[in-house]
């Protein structure tokens, strides 16, 4: 599975209404976006903790996809217990996910 960056975002505050998604890891904190002012700080900080949320949000999609790719275009059956196996698994990686991408983490 791919590797993606841990990023950070740098909010919006005061006057200036302007974002940066940095790189969160140690020997990587550089830019790796800037979120120009979106109208308000509240949206600008929004588009910026969403683009933060990215990569994790895709490595979730990915890792579904890379599991189940194969087993629903098929006319085979599915294991249901290796579904709900594999479901309970990956759930619980999903709230951080949504929370990052809120900007509540």
């Amino acid at each position: 599975m791919t590797k993606y960056p841990k990023l950070r975002v740098a909010r919006a505050c005061h006057d200036r209404h302007e974002a940066t998604v940095m790189g969160d890891e140690p020997n990587h904190y550089r830019s790796y976006a800037h979120i120009p002012a979106c109208g308000t700080m509240a949206a600008t900080n929004a588009f910026a903790y969403l683009f933060a949320a990215a990569p994790r949000l895709f490595a979730l999609l990915e890792r579904a996809d890379s599991d189940w790719r194969d087993a629903f275009p098929s006319d085979g059956p599915i294991n249901g217990g290796d579904l709900v196996e594999w479901f309970a698994e990956w759930l619980p990686n999903v709230p951080a996910a949504i929370a990052a991408a809120r900007g509540d983490e």
